[in-house]
């Protein structure tokens, strides 16, 4: 009883924020966005790279406010990949191959949040770079055409380890010794390399399909994606795996917050979610038919994805797009019919874990409010908060990052209020 009337008095103090889906938050003309990486939901970098035919040029943009608002940070040659370790210290990589001959590979690093970058590395070799990655402020890794660069002081001095491949596609290391790399030789198919001792030794897998993207949730567990369409995913360090074939093109890029909640997105706007790991994956409206890559998300809502297509032959947009709840749409109709009257059913399943599911019915056309409380009163998830028409809605809410506990649900509209209890059990 004490913890119903502490929920209602502090009702009135908590603040109501707005749900979001996948939206376009930034765009330019004439450049290609190539990376993205966010320190926290504010601050973050996006690298673009672009050719002109008589010589390359790229930059790299800082956000402070979650993405709505860019500045430029770096401008030069085009920018391939960006890592950052905390609020101040990061590494750019680059370079271009131009139709005047001239060559250059670059890796640069700022240790004051972008506002200087120092050249580490240069040299004129046309195998441009293409990931960097670093574990932290001492360890990283650089991939090339065909193999790695690999730092120990913090990227003072790099050492070059290759890989029996012709072109290598995609990177990821765990720690500071056990990293995978995909890649191919020329007229074969694609192999996934695992090496154990920082690339001075490789074991290699072959694999159906162009390796589009790798990503690893932890030492254990991993999935590798083609541009076909096939996962494969491991949890015991790739000593073993399974498959699955979404059948999608032109697939590009995964990320994962944890073992159990990923995307992956490509063409056409594609872009889909699982909440188990990745043994279902569920299509997301990104209202967008442009081609998508480079994924990155801070935690399960708020994540970031870039996009890019041609408008006419001679104009690119690149764009960046950003969801703030995980690009599930939370709320659905499920009925044309107009309700007679406003009301709240109670969740099912209930107790859950870690989704749930309720219906409610909106009489009129106006302002209406649904919101998640913990126990003491506090928001922990706004799922509509602006004008809705008449008409019976599904409302759904994932509950994997929250804890166990008692929550309320709330419904507000046009004079009608109703609140219910439900339990989250893990």
């Amino acid at each position: 009883m004490k913890t119903i009337v502490l929920f209602a008095l502090l009702l009135c103090f908590c603040e109501v924020s707005n749900s979001q889906s996948w939206i376009q938050s930034y765009a330019v003309n004439n450049s290609s966005f190539t990376d993205i990486h966010f320190l926290n939901t504010n601050t973050g970098y996006c690298s673009s790279s672009y050719s002109g035919g008589f010589i390359g040029y790229g930059g790299v943009i800082k956000s402070t406010d979650g993405g709505s608002n860019w500045v430029g940070v770096y401008n030069g040659v085009p920018i391939q990949s960006i890592y950052f370790i905390n609020d101040n210290t990061g590494w750019i990589a680059g370079g271009y191959w131009d139709d005047m001959g001239r060559k250059s590979r670059e890796i640069f690093k700022t240790t004051n949040g972008g506002q200087n970058f120092t050249r580490q590395f240069l040299d004129s070799l046309s195998y441009l770079f293409k990931a960097i990655q670093f574990i932290n402020q001492d360890v990283g890794f650089v991939l090339t055409r065909n193999g790695i660069l690999y730092t120990s002081n913090s990227g003072n001095n790099w050492i070059t380890r290759n890989l029996p491949a012709d072109n290598s596609g995609a990177m990821f290391f765990v720690n500071q010794f056990t990293g995978y790399v995909s890649g191919y030789l020329s007229g074969s198919q694609t192999n996934l390399y695992k090496t154990t001792n920082a690339g001075s030794n490789w074991t290699t897998e072959a694999l159906d399909g162009t390796v589009a993207d790798i990503f690893f949730a932890n030492e254990s567990t991993g999935w590798v994606i083609s541009n076909a369409g096939k996962i494969y995913k491991t949890t015991d360090g790739w000593n073993s795996r399974t498959s699955m074939d979404l059948s999608l093109s032109n697939i590009s890029s995964i990320f994962f917050y944890g073992a159990s909640t990923g995307w992956i997105c490509g063409g056409n706007g594609q872009m889909y979610y699982t909440n188990n790991g990745g043994a279902n994956w569920t299509l997301q409206n990104t209202g967008t038919s442009s081609g998508l890559h480079h994924l990155f998300f801070t935690d399960s809502n708020t994540g970031w994805v870039l996009g890019g297509q041609y408008v006419s032959p001679v104009l690119i947009i690149a764009s960046i797009h950003k969801t703030t709840n995980g690009g599930i749409s939370a709320i659905n109709s499920i009925s044309s019919e107009v309700p007679a009257g406003y009301s709240l059913s109670q969740n099912y399943p209930n107790p859950f874990n870690p989704s749930t599911n309720f219906e409610f019915r909106i009489a009129d056309f106006g302002f209406v409010n649904l919101t998640i409380y913990d126990a003491m009163g506090r928001i922990v998830k706004t799922l509509q908060n602006g004008n809705m028409k008449p008409g019976v809605y599904q409302a759904q809410w994932n509950a994997a990052e929250y804890p166990s506990g008692v929550y309320f649900y709330r419904l507000s509209a046009e004079g009608f209020t109703d609140t219910r209890k439900m339990i989250l059990t893990k």
